[in-house]
């Protein structure tokens, strides 16, 4: 009787473990989409310096996540990445030269990424485009004094994007463009895209 009640456990503990190690070999991507959110943030501020982008973000409630351009993740280090104790606003400083920025004729570009878990992306994550347009100023240079444009105005946009690292680059939720070097991003206020979810 003893060696039954063995062999029964046994064979319960066999096909556990054969059913737990099917879980884990199972594909989640088209269960779980990680998605571009619109909450945990009230606004997301953008400046646009001669060196430097400025990004003020104001949060909803109290955050203990982390925030970082993308690239920065595991290097973990500043100016690219911050890891607050608590806080509802925040600013980073990210330099054009720094943090995986891209310069193309002018066109400085970089995604930030605000990530609830310090661990890991989830859904309620959200990331952002961030862009600093100088090109057409330094084709205005030439004019500057004739029209009194300032020659270090530059557009600036903050486009609203799936904060999973796999996403389709092109696919913009929401966006908001100025001619300005300043531009302010609040969450559901913004015009929608065609790839509106």
């Amino acid at each position: 009787m003893r060696a039954l009640i063995h062999v029964v456990f046994l064979l319960i503990f066999m096909l556990d473990e054969q059913w737990a190690e099917e879980i884990w070999e199972q594909d989640l991507s088209m269960d779980m989409q990680i998605g571009a959110s619109t909450v945990g943030y009230d606004k997301i501020a953008l400046s646009c310096e001669e060196k430097e982008m400025v990004v003020n973000l104001q949060m909803s409630g109290d955050f203990s996540g982390v925030i970082y351009t993308q690239g920065s993740f595991y290097s973990r280090q500043l100016p690219c990445f911050l890891d607050p104790v608590r806080g509802e606003s925040f600013t980073l400083n990210i330099p054009f030269d720094q943090c995986g920025t891209e310069n193309i004729g002018g066109k400085y570009k970089n995604i930030l990424v605000l990530q609830h878990d310090d661990e890991l992306i989830t859904p309620g994550d959200a990331a952002f485009v961030l862009e600093c347009d100088f090109s057409k100023s330094r084709e205005l240079t030439v004019s500057t004094e004739l029209n009194d444009v300032d020659k270090n105005e530059a557009r600036s946009s903050i486009s609203l994007v799936d904060a999973d690292p796999s996403r389709d680059e092109k696919k913009k939720f929401a966006f908001l463009t100025s001619n300005t070097s300043k531009v302010l991003f609040v969450p559901n206020s913004i015009p929608k895209t065609n790839d509106e979810l």
